[in-house]
């Protein structure tokens, strides 16, 4: 997106190597960024609509990005599987989306979000929090956790979950909110009535650190 700069993205291939290597995986995928975007590159891939909302509308883009780089993946290495993250819950759908529309022959998992004994999700994004902010992290799931609450004592509408769940946030940290969401798991539209099974989900800034994170809901 706009204002983001991949070269400081963070990059961990020794770790990565160690972590292979104790785990018997026999092959490490390491392309070079002028081996996959050549000078002559010209054609990316977009997942219309839903690539636009949440996290879309704040990095314009972006899933774009994600959308072509992991097409050209699949189409190189041509696995079985696709191993995602629910935290990554807007990406999962996206991809998925694509991969049925574009009939890739691969199946898509998408694996429950791990995370650290305090609840913040696991993420490359979390060495760059500060102390204080490491500290205030946590927050972040425990908002989560609160308006799952909410909906399960049938406390409360979509729009007024949304504004407690940040009244939550905003009470308990210093974090500048991006947004809160209510959304449906199927097709990321936000519903009048809260039935079925719904993902909340939050951006927030830490400082100058972006952290996501969602909660499924079954009503």
């Amino acid at each position: 997106g706009p204002k983001e700069d991949c070269q400081k993205y963070p990059r961990q291939e020794k770790k990565d190597e160690i972590f292979a290597k104790k785990r018997n995986i026999d092959i490490i995928f390491y392309p070079s960024e002028k081996e996959m975007y050549p000078r002559s590159f010209l054609t990316y891939i977009e997942v219309d609509t839903i690539s636009q909302k949440l996290c879309g509308k704040f990095r314009p883009n972006h899933f774009k990005g994600v959308t072509t780089i992991i097409a050209k993946l699949l189409n190189i290495v041509e696995p079985d599987n696709l191993y995602l993250g629910q935290k990554d819950f807007q990406q999962a759908i996206i991809l998925k989306k694509m991969i049925c529309d574009l009939n890739i022959p691969v199946r898509v998992r998408v694996c429950p979000t791990i995370r650290e004994k305090d609840g913040l999700a696991l993420s490359s994004r979390n060495k760059y929090l500060s102390k204080i902010h490491r500290l205030e992290a946590p927050v972040l799931y425990k908002a989560l956790k609160f308006g799952k609450k909410l909906i399960k004592n049938n406390q409360v509408t979509s729009k007024s979950l949304c504004k407690k769940v940040a009244q939550y946030i905003q009470k308990n940290s210093s974090a500048k909110i991006q947004y809160v969401k209510c959304i449906r798991k199927e097709d990321l539209t936000t519903p009048q009535r809260l039935e079925g099974q719904v993902i909340i989900m939050v951006a927030l800034y830490l400082g100058k650190t972006r952290l996501i994170d969602n909660i499924k809901c079954k009503i």
